[in-house]
């Protein structure tokens, strides 16, 4: 059949590869527009229009779903089209203008982690597993009826940037497999338990700052949620210090206040928190590459006693 493609990230280029794979005919592409980024702030396309040029497939980048790109859209005569990780909410004109409708590719097992961010909540929260949805879309959202699911086991001390790829591996070969059966009707999808439904906002920002008050293993799960090419961050005196890899130290308290340096040694710097201490093992200061704990001590002196700023320094400067 005849398929748009909707989607802008590194995740949905591999579920592009399976429409393709799958034998149907990938007519057109829709993704984010260009957008500045790196310290350069370079214009940078999105790695889904990457993926089509390479292969001769038409782009369209709206930056408003609006009656001009509606009509474009439906110029193309498609049959349905498929969604990953695309970025913007589609209006309820163009889910009901396809003969086959629109299947969506949500990174969680529906109806848990409604929303932007599934991958990431999935391991702030320190699940064991998450996976991959195929659903027919709809208004609400991510409320439509799941024609199938696929389960993943989630690694100890895996961040967001491992467990993105290896879900976009998975939702390619169920696009692969089931894509076929969704468009001809085979596959008949089920109503979701909205009682069970929990929701996946996108993290802000803000949300990067360590706060030291919180527990030492929920700030090791936030950092792997942020992943190692965002990663979380503190300040010292003010200086701000991306942290790349933290690791759990210990449940036990030291007595000290949170932010409190216990350690800093080649093996890391370890820290109290508002319950057990935590070691950090990769950092990036301001205006530099990331690199380990004993590369950054060569050129800043920490002793035991020495605190991180609290989170009110941290907003005030």
């Amino acid at each position: 059949m005849r398929i748009i493609f909707m989607g802008t990230p590194d995740f949905a280029v591999r579920i592009a590869e399976a429409v393709i794979a799958a034998g149907h005919d990938l007519v057109a592409v829709y993704t984010q527009p260009d957008k500045r980024a790196g310290r350069g702030k370079k214009v940078l396309p999105p790695p889904v229009k990457v993926f089509a040029e390479e292969r001769g497939i038409p782009v369209y980048q709206p930056a408003k779903l609006d009656d001009e790109a509606f009509a474009e859209f439906m110029a193309h005569q498609a049959d349905g089209a498929v969604v990953a990780a695309y970025g913007k909410i589609l209006p309820k004109k163009w889910l009901e203008a396809l003969p086959q409708g629109f299947i969506n590719v949500h990174a969680s097992l529906l109806p848990a982690y409604r929303g932007a961010a599934p991958i990431q909540w999935a391991i702030r929260n320190g699940d064991a597993e998450t996976g991959i949805s195929l659903m027919r879309m709809e208004e609400g959202l991510d409320t439509g009826a799941v024609y199938t699911q696929e389960r993943l086991a989630i690694e100890p001390d895996e961040d967001s940037d491992a467990l993105f790829g290896r879900l976009a591996a998975l939702g390619g070969a169920a696009i692969e497999a089931h894509l076929t059966d969704i468009l001809s009707g085979q596959l008949i999808p089920v109503t979701q338990d909205d009682s069970q439904a929990s929701y996946a906002p996108k993290f802000s920002k803000a949300d990067e700052a360590i706060d030291w008050q919180q527990p030492g293993r929920d700030l090791v799960q936030l950092n792997l949620a942020f992943g190692h090419q965002t990663g979380t961050y503190t300040k010292l005196a003010g200086q701000r210090l991306k942290v790349i890899k933290m690791t759990f130290l210990s449940p036990e308290d030291s007595g000290q206040a949170p932010g409190t340096i216990l350690n800093a040694s080649k093996a890391g710097i370890d820290v109290q928190t508002g319950a057990g201490a935590v070691r950090l093992q990769t950092v990036q200061p301001a205006g530099k590459k990331a690199m380990p704990v004993h590369a950054y001590l060569n050129g800043t002196r920490l002793a035991a006693g020495d605190h991180f700023d609290t989170m009110e320094e941290i907003n005030e400067r």
